[in-house]
């Protein structure tokens, strides 16, 4: 586990920085647990009611007995999300992830036995260029230049752009601090000024 929150220094690297805003890749670790495979202890499970042990075989991994502490687990399941940038995408980041892990987990006597990218999608990269005209609708009816704010996060907005090839962006009413946060509202006049822009944009492009 020490090995994989170094993992987050070892993505730090120039060569995996977005070159436009500066940002790097980010690694959360979400969960993970130590356990026995179900399948290594199916033995010891056999004297046990037969819809008692079909619950604890429905997952891969039986959790760790806290009362038997003299049980030691066989096998360390974790999940994380990398939030990327071109840059890592176009030098093998997934490849530099998975190697640094193979060989981490080598130097431990330790062996990876299985893996799985759940989700994998690509970051979302536009150019300015291709937003001219929202720039302009955005100024007729706000009278203010665009500001554009680079974020590690992730949208839908990544994925129209690369399945469809349609330059896209997160736009949308303020406070963005308040996104994802409790109580998360936007103001009543920035979502009319949104509403406005948008309809200034759309027949922009009639």
């Amino acid at each position: 586990m020490f090995d994989l929150f170094e993992l987050e220094k070892k993505l730090a690297e120039e060569k995996f920085q977005d070159p436009d805003s500066e940002i790097l890749p980010t690694i959360n670790f979400g969960n993970g647990q130590f356990g026995l495979e179900a399948a290594s202890i199916e033995e010891q499970l056999r004297p046990l009611d037969p819809d008692v042990k079909k619950e604890i075989l429905a997952s891969r991994i039986t959790l760790y007995n806290r009362t038997k502490l003299n049980s030691v687990p066989n096998v360390f399941e974790f999940c994380f999300d990398i939030r990327t940038t071109p840059p890592f995408e176009a030098n093998g980041g997934i490849e530099f992830v998975e190697n640094y892990i193979r060989v981490a987990a080598e130097k431990r006597n330790l062996e990876v036995v299985g893996r799985q990218i759940v989700n994998n999608m690509p970051s979302l990269n536009v150019n300015k260029e291709s937003l001219a005209n929202l720039e302009k609708s955005i100024g007729s009816i706000t009278g203010q230049t665009c500001q554009y704010s680079y974020k590690t996060g992730y949208t839908e907005a990544g994925i129209v752009a690369a399945r469809l090839g349609i330059p896209a962006i997160n736009f949308g009413p303020a406070p963005s601090a308040m996104a994802h946060c409790t109580g998360e509202y936007v103001e009543v006049e920035s979502f009319d000024k949104v509403y406005k822009i948008m309809d200034r944009f759309l027949d922009s492009q009639l």
